[in-house]
């Protein structure tokens, strides 16, 4: 992905950041200057997270439709109404209506960012790790710059820093280029959405997701009111709200690396313990040092797995839907905004800020429970993958080998045929030594649940080699008595056993990332198995009208050579039978889920 467009996209994001990040300070003092009722306290939040949440879906599909840097323009121009509208907001309904733009801008433009940066679903955790960071780091710079600003000019100013930094972004805009224009939708709308709302871990993405932003709604809302009844001054609420933004920034790009390298559930299960206890110090601590060290414990504990939940859906769902797929993820979130003022504002005005935190502490176990019960890995953990790899290439080399050895044959330069017959004994060898070292991780590993079935392939490829250097051998023997009918045959012999050869070692290669593309090479492999099939019967045929004219023995050899190219085959396609097992377990884009 051009780093061109990654730039652009991360400095738009930051700045937009910067300018929501703003009410992360002031919003709730705000409503309390215009002498809201306590129970309204929480409208503004609540307007911008159901408008957020209802544009993040309206943004996925526009990216699908019109192109992603036309959906990221026009949330631009909502966002900077919303902003111009937030300084001239003197009245509870202003504020709420202001938010109302502000939260559709910024819907449109983060999931108009998520769908770009995820377009390569290679890396797309940690790209999308480094959106995230730099979306939160503009959190934390705008919360910490209002602070400061409206202890020196007032509440309303420091809205002027959302102003001029979106107005900025706006600017930067142009710079966007290299996104993707809109395209045929060879899912229909109506059935990307089923299916992500029909499969279980699409929908603990949703459910954990949203429960993350009703936490960070407590962080926004309830936090700052919280610190000031503590006795913390506009300053020292302003850096504590950047502590904790700065630490969710800072550890998202990490975590989105890492969950790429060793898997989505284990981070996000251990991000959500950490958030629990960010949460618990901060209701339980009244010193200012102690609230900045949980604060940024909550940070950390977000950082950890919110990059990772939307690349689930990176992982599982096909490029021409994903937009619209993550757009229902971040609907499903950020809705967490709304439901989020709504229970907080309940439980505070009911039974007071401190069981508010309480909640939201129940919540989030419950919301660990689920998520280690149900979420599937769509990242596996396969510490023989590499090995694999090396083991299907050799396969292929070995194969194509065995169609130069054959062809030479044919030709009568036995020199070479015996050449190549080395060769194939010598990386049949070194095939050898990979199944034995691929045997000796996996018996010893504890990581992966796929334990037997790569056993299994290894097993499968390692015999399919071994059938090859059979059918090899069996030629070789009878090299002075193969009849010309069957020797006109060793093009389409070689030519099938290569196609399947290559279509398996695509489909490895293709397994961990691109699991879709995995199982279209394993289609060709199952057609090339069906060709061989019949040219298995046609060679079969060709062996009984020629009996009689040649020896026993020569014929016996024959027959073996036949069968074990066959065999072999056979043996290909039962190893991508393995690999679509595999990708079935950790494949969640579907209605059964």
């Amino acid at each position: 992905m051009k780093r061109t467009l990654v730039a652009s996209i991360l400095s738009i994001v930051y700045l937009v950041g910067m300018a929501t990040g703003v009410q992360r300070t002031v919003l709730s003092k705000a409503a309390i200057s215009v002498q809201s009722p306590e129970y309204l306290l929480f409208v503004p939040l609540m307007s911008f997270g159901l408008l957020k949440g209802l544009m993040d879906l309206l943004g996925g599909w526009l990216a699908d439709r019109v192109g992603d840097r036309s959906a990221l323009m026009l949330g631009l121009v909502i966002y900077v109404v919303g902003a111009v509208n937030l300084f001239l907001s003197n009245t509870i309904v202003k504020l709420a209506l202001s938010n109302v733009f502000v939260g559709s801008g910024e819907g449109l433009i983060y999931s108009t960012s998520y769908v770009a940066l995820s377009r390569k679903r290679r890396g797309a955790s940690a790209r999308l790790g480094g959106m995230e960071s730099s979306v939160y780091l503009g959190y934390g710079s705008g919360a910490l710059m209002s602070g400061f600003v409206a202890a020196a000019l007032g509440l309303r100013y420091a809205f002027l820093i959302s102003l001029f930094s979106s107005i900025a972004s706006l600017f930067i805009s142009p710079l966007v280029s290299g996104v993707r224009r809109g395209g045929e939708e060879i899912t229909p709308t109506t059935e990307v959405y089923w299916r992500g709302m029909r499969s279980k871990t699409l929908l603990v993405t949703y459910f954990t997701g949203h429960v993350s932003k009703m936490a960070d709604s407590l962080a926004w809302g309830t936090y700052p009111v919280f610190l000031s009844a503590l006795g913390l001054s506009p300053v020292e609420i302003g850096i504590t709200q950047g502590v904790m933004m700065t630490s969710f920034a800072l550890f998202m790009p990490i975590s989105g690396r890492i969950s790429d390298i060793v898997g989505r559930k284990s981070l996000t299960v251990v991000g959500l313990i950490v958030n629990i206890l960010g949460i618990a110090g901060m209701l339980s601590s009244t010193q200012v040092i102690a609230q900045m060290f949980f604060s940024a414990t909550f940070g950390v504990g977000l950082g950890l797995y919110y990059p990772v939940l939307p690349a689930v859906t990176a992982d599982a769902v096909p490029e021409e839907a994903r937009g619209r797929a993550l757009g229902l993820y971040r609907a499903m979130r950020d809705l967490g905004y709304a439901s989020g003022a709504t229970f907080l504002g309940i439980v505070s005005s009911m039974y007071g800020e401190q069981s508010a935190f309480l909640g939201m502490i129940i919540l989030l176990g419950t919301t660990l429970l689920i998520d280690v019960l149900l979420l599937r890995e769509t990242k596996p953990v396969w510490s023989t993958y590499e090995l694999h790899l090396k083991h299907t290439n050799l396969l292929f080399r070995i194969v194509c080998e065995f169609r130069e050895a054959l062809l030479s044959l044919r030709s009568g330069d036995l020199a070479d045929f015996e050449r190549r017959g080395v060769r194939i004994k010598m990386m049949e060898r070194e095939a050898d030594q990979y199944r034995r070292e691929m045997d000796r991780i996996i018996y010893s590993s504890v990581l992966s649940g796929d334990r037997q079935d790569l056993l299994k392939l290894a097993s499968r490829t390692d015999r399919a080699i071994s059938f090859v250097l059979g059918a090899f051998r069996r030629i070789s023997l009878s090299r002075n008595a193969i009849p010309r009918e069957l020797m006109l045959r060793f093009d389409d012999i070689g030519d099938n056993m290569v196609r399947a050869a290559l279509a398996l070692k695509e489909s490895v290669e293709n397994m961990r990332d691109y699991p879709d593309i995995s199982l279209e090479h394993l289609a060709d492999l199952d057609e090339a198995e069906r060709e061989f099939d019949v040219l298995h019967e046609e060679l079969l045929t060709i062996m009984v009208e020629i009996k009689t004219r040649i020896d026993p023995v020569d014929a016996i050899l024959l027959m073996h050579f036949i069968d074990f190219c066959e065999n072999s085959v056979d043996l290909m396609q039962d190893s991508g039978d393995i690999i679509r097992l595999v990708i079935s377990k950790h494949s969640v884009w579907s209605v059964r889920g």
